[in-house]
């Protein structure tokens, strides 16, 4: 989520404090901000400390850069001029303190007294944090904090005018520091949105992103990086000017085309007074170094902002986005562009020696332009990139400033260019993005919101977060696999190298992935327990963050390739056979299932690009059907080309089946994760601390541990382990009892002693402690659990999708539709029962109850569905009448309520299917109503026929009752929208139950009052049959609630007596606890289990494999 701070430090300095401060947080895009306030007391030795800090910065910047007619290097020379020497000196400030703290001579810089510059740089970060950790200003920080996240992509813009605080370093403030996505930007107090700055974008006159580059006066200095660097962009339009004059300078702003970003490199400077100024040219070098220079000369070689104040304007109006001022001290320069309200500028806030400038540039190109990194992550990226060269060039980290205009959003790279990347070229121009984004309805907008926030709630939360590897992260080495890539016989195959070829250690999959571009396609590949999900989901966090702060990006999706299978009428089809729609009909299944997203959304996603595939468990497709797994895809990536997709394998399953099939997926780029080195593994234990020392001494002590330490999930399992094994007698008892084991053998008898140790974990969140909470009840019921996940080749387990199959094939046959029938016919004799008691004594109820619910459950229960309903309704209503017949006059009642009893029978078991399948939301389709209409008036016809010419009653009741039930029943159909997340287990039905209530109660009162009315009006309208029409309308709406929660919404009422009957039949198996969310929660807890958002998943695959095939060692 992309979150933005603006804090106004209003009127202070650091002598006198700031005595009101306000801080606004925008979390929501729609919502207003809340905001905080506080204060901040004066701390004037901190002024003294960042004036120490900038004047030693530069005396070092002096002292390594010697004046230009010596012999320099380009790496070392500043970006000023020597003439600029007194503005780089302290302006203010007092000269004892500075004193006190270094020497400098007229040599240079000899001594330092009290402090080195290190040691300044410290003290000045202690004291900047101890000043923000005030508690005046608590009342700012720790509200933010406590709404803050570590995933956040979190802007923070400082307003303030005053220069001491601009200067401060506040890319050390510990909030900044502590959130990876945090970044700050500053600002002036006055600032307005351009309302014409982005009008030239949208008109479409221009399709590529523009770039005006101006190479200005490089003496002593190499510019040529930094044109190389530009002319590298792709899909840009880049002008350079090296070293214009103002008017060809002033006419390049002009430019009716317009400007998406302005470059400038080369010497500045900034005044006292904070004006900046560019020099353009090198004509002013002319002058000696003791020559005044004359203000007609410098107004042709140099020139401020204020000078082309009225060409920056029109660029603006014509859509600047960016201004980068890559050189010296550039405050001045930022402070002035601000006046104008230029949405971004980033600059250098001192002297910059040439290869900090080089590096810095280099770096934030590369994240802002290749990776697609926002704005705010790639200049913190950048920034913080140049701690590798502070040996040689000290204090470089601490140079790059972003300055922001709060009104205006950041525009990350993407925006700019999608339209002509996504057509590869095509002149396509960045008004159909804006227009796209703009133009999203309220629904649209919505349903991307719930969609991210399920997949982020449900994996990163639930998931990645909650990794083994999540608290102390495991740098895993990548290797490029190119031979995946192709389609190599059998003897090639077995010639490809497991390592591949290797990329730089520290590179992440996020990084890789970006880099490959627009339609991006990559395969990852690696041993069990290698961390392929963990980087999946790394890709997935990267990815949701970018659609949260861009509406035009995908949206991740994770979903796991072992469910799939391919349709029954491609069964028996070769692979080349394979439907093209095949995947794309699985993934549609697939999004209903797990995301609730209906099928008509799900397929605009796919076509229209906005969906990113992360695919994980391909090896755990049935081995049958991989082969034609494979050709899926490679058909889906021809027929959905916008589509970008990760799929996860592991490896040799993966190079088996393209030795069998000859084929192999049809990807961008393949990755392997390789095994951690000894160095790696030995690191890791360091980073552990005390807790690491007896785990090192173990795995030193066996290089047959050593080597199954190379995987990153044994090595944490391990480590999880021994932090419950304070004697160290699970290492012990493990070591000796697998030293002559195999590998396979070690890692089962690895495993199993963590579960064991994990079982007698005592957790403070458990929820007690009952007797099905034991270890071999636990254990078997993991058992059972990952039994069932594998044979239906499930990663992600929610309590409603269990099913009928879970039962053996006798009781799914047999006993669970008996006591289904039994169940249900039960519920509908509930009423008629108790007005049989209530009218003719116990035996009428009775007979009511053994016939309707009895003989008529069973029957329909065995049978089934309409025919089984039917058929159980009519033999139990007559045998209800034939019953009551013997002992009360009542046998003209069964001409009524036999066939009716029939038709309620029908439906119910009509609603009655193979699967479960939760109804969370329901809606009225007049389509249907109609159709069950002219149904209900059929079958009401035919049904009133005897009784008419019996003269019972009326027959316009009766066609009325029976029509209006089939319109009631058949009118409430599924809702095809994206429903919230879930967020608790077994919520799909909780809300179906919900649903079922409320449809029940509906249909109590609306029927009821109808059948009042109805029969009232029949019957005289008197008295007596006014209460006799209000029973009668009690006992019909009832009746006709009864049905409608069972039936309505296509059987929300149903599914819950399923899945009821399901769960007690399980549990009196002893296969499933009566308490199963407590159960799991249990499991969660001794980390065998991990929740994902209402689901449960098993913290690494190889757990559940060793769950499926439990066998205890001897």
């Amino acid at each position: 989520m992309s979150t933005l701070i603006v804090i106004q430090l209003g009127s202070g300095s650091l002598q006198g404090g700031f005595p009101l401060i306000t801080a606004q947080l925008w979390a929501h895009p729609n919502a207003l901000p809340e905001q905080f306030t506080g204060s901040l007391p004066a701390m004037p030795q901190l002024l003294m400390l960042s004036q120490s800090w900038q004047a030693l910065y530069r005396a070092l910047c002096d002292y390594s850069a010697p004046p230009l007619s010596s012999k320099t290097t380009p790496e070392t020379t500043t970006r000023s001029l020597p003439h600029q020497a007194a503005a780089l000196q302290p302006d203010d400030g007092p000269d004892d303190e500075s004193d006190d703290l270094f020497e400098i001579d007229e040599g240079g810089l000899q001594h330092v007294s009290s402090y080195d510059f290190e040691s300044l740089c410290h003290s000045l970060s202690e004291q900047f944090n101890l000043w923000l950790c005030s508690a005046e200003f608590g009342s700012i920080e720790r509200p933010l904090r406590s709404h803050l996240s570590l995933q956040d992509q979190i802007r923070i813009v400082l307003v303030t005018q005053n220069d001491a605080i601009r200067r401060l370093p506040w890319q050390k403030w510990h909030l900044i520091q502590d959130y990876p996505g945090a970044e700050l930007a500053l600002s002036l107090p006055q600032y307005q949105r351009q309302q014409r700055q982005r009008q030239q974008v949208r008109s479409g006159t221009r399709t590529r992103p523009r770039i005006l580059a101006i190479l200005g006066n490089a003496q002593g200095i190499d510019l040529t990086q930094e044109e190389q660097c530009l002319q590298q962009i792709p899909n840009a339009d880049i002008v350079f000017l090296a070293q214009p004059s103002r008017q060809q300078f002033d006419q390049a702003l002009w430019d009716a085309a317009g400007w998406d970003l302005l470059f400038f490199a080369g010497h500045s400077s900034s005044d006292s007074s904070e004006i900046g100024r560019l020099y353009i040219n090198d004509q002013i070098n002319e002058q000696t170094d003791n020559e005044q220079i004359g203000s007609e000369q410098k107004s042709k070689n140099s020139l401020t902002i204020d000078d082309i104040s009225e060409a920056l304007l029109a660029a603006l109006e014509n859509g600047l986005q960016l201004a980068i001022f890559n050189s010296c001290d550039g405050l001045g320069l930022a402070n002035q562009l601000a006046h104008l309200n230029i949405p971004q500028v980033i600059v250098l806030r001192e002297p910059v020696p040439n290869r900090v400038a080089q590096q810095f540039f280099q770096s934030f190109l590369s994240a802002y332009v290749q990776q697609g990194r926002p704005l705010y992550e790639a200049v913190k990226r950048s920034r913080r990139q140049l701690q590798a060269i502070e040996d040689e060039f000290p204090g470089a980290s601490w140079l790059p400033v972003l300055c922001q205009n709060p009104a205006e959003e950041p525009l990350s790279w993407k925006a700019l260019c999608r339209s002509t990347s996504r057509q590869e070229g095509s002149a396509t121009s960045e008004a159909s993005v804006d227009q796209a984004a703009l133009g999203m309805s309220r629904k649209d907008y919505r349903d991307r919101q719930i969609f991210l926030n399920k997949v982020r709630n449900s994996w990163v939360k639930g998931v990645l977060q909650r990794s083994l590897f999540h608290q102390i992260m495991i740098t895993v080495g990548l290797a490029e696999y190119p031979l995946a890539l192709s389609n190599p016989a059998t003897s090639a195959i077995e010639k490809i190298s497991p390592s591949g070829y290797p990329l730089p250690l520290g590179t992440k999959v996020t990084d890789y992935f970006e880099q490959l571009g627009i339609g991006r396609s990559l395969l990852l590949l690696g041993t069990p327990g290698a961390g392929k999900t963990t980087a999946l989901l790394d890709i997935a966090q990267s990815l949701i963050q970018r659609a949260e702060a861009e509406a035009t990006e995908p949206m991740p999706v994770v979903l796991s390739l072992s469910a799939w299978h391919p349709s029954k009428k491609n069964t028996a089809k070769p692979p080349d056979a394979m439907e093209p729609s095949a995947m794309s009909q699985w993934l549609q299944q697939s999004l209903f299932s797990y995301y609730q997203v209906p099928q008509q959304q799900s397929e605009q996603w796919l076509r229209s690009g906005q969906l990113t595939l992360l695919l994980d468990g391909l090896d755990e497709v049935n081995s049958r059907d991989r082969a034609n797994c494979i050709q899926a895809i490679n058909q889906f990536r021809q027929d959905y080309t916008q589509v970008e997709m990760v799929i996860c394998t592991r490896q040799k399953a993966y190079e088996a089946a393209c030795k069998e099939t000859e084929q192999s997926l049809n990807v961008q780029a393949a990755l392997t994760l390789q095994p951690l080195s000894t160095e790696q593994i030995d690191d890791y234990c360091i980073a552990l601390g005390e807790a690491g020392q007896p785990l090192q001494q173990m795995i030193e002590a066996d290089d047959q541990l050593k080597a199954m330490m190379a995987s990153p999930l044994i090595l944490n399992i391990l480590t999880l382990a021994a932090e419950e094994d304070a004697d160290s007698s699970m290492a012990k008892s493990f070591i000796a009892s697998a030293s002559a084991m195999s590998p396979k053998a070690r890692r089962h008898c690895l495993l199993e002693a963590y579960v064991r140790r994990m079982l007698i974990r005592r957790q403070p969140h458990s929820v007690g402690n009952s007797a099905s909470e034991t270890s071999a009840a636990t254990i078997s019921g993991l058992r059972y659990l990952a039994q069932q996940l594998s044979r239906t080749g499930q990663s992600v387990f929610q309590i409603e999708t269990i099913q009928p199959d879970w039962l053996s094939d006798r009781d799914r046959q047999y006993r669970y539709p008996l006591m289904l029938g039994l169940v249900l016919a039960s519920l509908m004799s509930i009423v008629p029962t108790a007005v049989g008691l209530w009218l003719g004594g116990i035996w009428v109820g009775l007979s009511i109850f053994f016939s309707w619910a009895v003989v008529g459950g069973l029957i329909s229960g065995f049978i089934g569905g309409w025919i089984g309903g039917v058929t159980g309704g009519l033999i139990g209503g007559g045998l209800s009448t034939v019953l009551i017949g013997v002992f009360v006059p009542y046998f003209s009642v069964g001409l009524i309520a036999t066939p009716i009893f029939a038709i309620f029978m029908g439906f119910i078991f009509g609603a009655c299917h193979h699967r479960i399948e939760p109804i969370e939301g329901f809606r009225w389709s007049w389509q249907k109503a109609g159709k069950w209409l002219v149904i209900g008036l059929v079958t009401g016809t035919v049904i009133s026929l005897p009784m008419w010419q019996a003269g019972i009653v009326e027959w316009r009741v009766v066609i009325a009752t029976v029509a209006g039930i089939f319109l009631l029943l058949g009118g409430f159909t599924k809702r095809s929208r994206l429903s919230g997340e879930k967020s608790r287990p077994n919520e799909g039905l909780w809300r179906t139950g919900r649903n079922a209530l409320h449809l029940g109660l509906m249909a109590t009162v609306i029927y009821g009052l109808l059948s009042t009315v109805v029969f009232a009006l029949n019957t005289g309208g008197s008295q007596e049959s006014f209460q006799e029409s209000c029973l009668f309308g009690l006992i019909a709406g009832l009746l006709m609630g009864t049905l409608t929660g069972l039936v309505g919404a296509e059987g929300s009422g149903v599914v819950c007596v399923q899945h009821l009957v399901l769960r007690v039949m399980l549990w009196q198996q002893k296969r499933l606890p009566w308490n199963y969310a407590q159960f799991l929660d249990s499991c969660a807890d001794r980390i065998l289990l991990k929740k994902a958002g209402g689901g449960y998943i098993f913290i690494h695959r190889l757990l559940q494999e060793h769950f499926a095939n439990w066998r205890p060692s001897p």
